[in-house]
Order: C-alpha cells, then sequence, then structure tokens
C-alpha cells in the first residue's frame, strides 16, 4: 500500500471502530416544572435511576417558561435524554439573594482566606435529594413528557 493511501485507510478504520462504541439506548424527556403556580426558571432537575443495574443519571436546567429537556452520559458522549427505567427525581433551586458570606481560614500560610457566599434553596428541601423526594418517574421508549408542579410543603 502507498503511504499516501494509508491515511485514509486509517481514518475510515478509526471511525468504523470509534462508531461500535455506542452507549445504551437514550429516550427524549422533556417537560415544565411549577412552583407555586408559576414557571420556576433555573431550576436543576436530576432523574437518579432507581435499579443499580441499569439506567444512567441524566440531567437538566428550567428555562424562564419552567421548560426542561434531559441530558445524560452514554457510552463516553452526551445523549439527548434518558435510559429507558424508573428514577427517583429532584429539583433543586437557590435563592437569588444570598443568605450568608463566611470567611474560610486559609490552611496554607500566606495564602489569604476565602470568602463562601451561601444561598438558601428557594423550594422545600424534600424535593431537593433523591432520599426525601416523593417524586418518581418512569421512561418509556420513544418520547417522554413530565410535567411537575411542586407545593410550598
Amino acid at each position: 500500500m502507498k503511504s499516501s493511501s494509508v491515511v485514509p485507510f486509517l481514518l475510515v478504520l478509526f471511525l468504523i471502530v470509534g462508531c461500535g462504541t455506542k452507549g445504551p439506548a437514550v429516550n427524549y424527556v422533556e417537560g415544565t416544572i411549577m412552583f407555586d403556580g408559576k414557571p420556576l426558571d433555573k431550576a436543576s432537575i436530576f432523574f437518579y435511576p432507581q435499579s443499580e443495574e441499569g439506567g444512567l443519571p441524566a440531567t437538566g436546567i428550567t428555562d424562564a417558561n419552567g421548560k426542561y429537556t434531559l441530558t445524560s452520559m452514554q457510552g463516553g458522549g452526551v445523549g439527548k435524554g434518558a435510559t429507558t427505567g424508573e428514577y427517583t427525581v429532584a429539583v433543586t433551586r437557590s435563592k437569588d439573594e444570598p443568605s450568608r458570606t463566611e470567611r474560610i481560614p486559609s490552611v496554607t500560610p500566606g495564602t489569604p482566606d476565602t470568602e463562601m457566599t451561601f444561598y438558601d434553596s428557594l423550594i422545600p428541601e424534600k424535593y431537593t435529594s433523591k432520599r426525601t423526594s416523593p417524586l418518581t418517574f418512569k421512561v418509556a421508549p420513544g418520547k417522554n413528557r413530565f410535567d411537575i408542579n411542586l407545593d410550598k410543603e
């Protein structure tokens, strides 16, 4: 084989082998999150698989209208959606204004202290953890829509 044809041959071989490392199929997932009757903007949503044997965690962020679409890691790449299965869902959203600022002393001599800013949760804590969230959804093959209405309590 001539050296000028080796590079295209290797490139094609690399693409064929690389395409064979595809991860699990993901299904499109979208929805809206409402809180106190209004769209919840800038919220993060986390889908945690309920089974250890399958499923991948998926996440999304809401826009100004409370709309989200999920994204998950699959086969080393990013996939739009979530794998088929049952999920526990957590939602987080911090208040826009900080609740407090604290000075954290430096542990390294000659390094200045660090100021940390803390924000309280805008929504009830029960929704913010996979251990306490009452939200569960089953992702089916194809397109899925899960609208969420969070209450103040």
